[in-house]
């Protein structure tokens, strides 16, 4: 198993949010969490949804940055999942891909991967040559040597305004910690902060059967393959 949330102790963020990172959430809000995460890793699978609430609960009052530390010793397709999301932000769908990473059903393979850049309606050939790429593999390792540098071992771990953040990661925790962090009387919605800006906003709710996602369709249909080879 994935360690939860481990760092070494009195570490904060040495590395700061810049325009290299993912963002999701309003830019201009007043608190940012950072997320050094696996996509094959269960905790992180769980952090997802957590978060997930968070940023539809809370919106104007976090930004959400997720960053790459893939724990191969552990999962040996984490490196697979980072370079995939990677390589769809080439084409402005890392969250998309993200998104579907963490919600799929069966096995973090290849087969997987293309499929859900197919469905997302990315240039698969390009996707292809993006995904085992040395600039995509070299822009996963500089999140990972700098999860390294603030003391990152374990995923998910977080950071809040550059703060480690100890406890478990579910909705009440993160969202007491990061509305302590709020003046009083700041609003949580659209107030007079201004718009929201959100790249990829998470779905209100899990697709029903009656109206299943091609994606997730397809992670249904990896699994099966795979399972059949196995």
């Amino acid at each position: 198993l994935c360690s939860l949330a481990m760092t070494n102790e009195g570490s904060d963020l040495t590395v700061a949010v810049s325009e290299r990172d993912h963002m999701r959430g309003f830019r201009r809000a007043l608190v940012t969490l950072v997320e050094y995460g696996d996509f094959d890793c269960p905790f992180c699978a769980d952090a997802y949804i957590e978060v997930r609430t968070l940023l539809r609960r809370l919106p104007g009052c976090v930004r959400f940055v997720f960053r790459h530390n893939p724990r191969g010793e552990l999962h040996p397709n984490a490196h697979l999942g980072a370079q995939a999301a990677e390589a769809a932000g080439l084409q402005g769908q890392f969250w998309s891909i993200h998104d579907d990473l963490f919600e799929r059903e069966g096995a973090l393979t290849e087969g997987f991967v293309m499929r859900c850049a197919e469905a997302r309606g990315l240039d698969v050939g390009r996707f292809a040559a993006d995904l085992h790429s040395a600039d995509v593999a070299r822009r996963v390792r500089e999140d990972q040597i700098g999860g390294l540098r603030s003391g990152v071992i374990g995923t998910p771990t977080f950071f809040v305004d550059g703060i480690h953040f100890r406890d478990k990661p579910d909705f009440k925790n993160l969202s007491q910690t990061i509305l302590a962090r709020i003046p009083t009387g700041h609003s949580t919605g659209n107030g007079p902060a201004g718009p929201f800006n959100f790249r990829a906003p998470y779905p209100a709710r899990r697709p029903a059967a009656s109206d299943e996602t091609p994606v997730l369709e397809l992670a249904r249909r990896s699994r099966r393959t795979d399972n059949a080879k196995g």
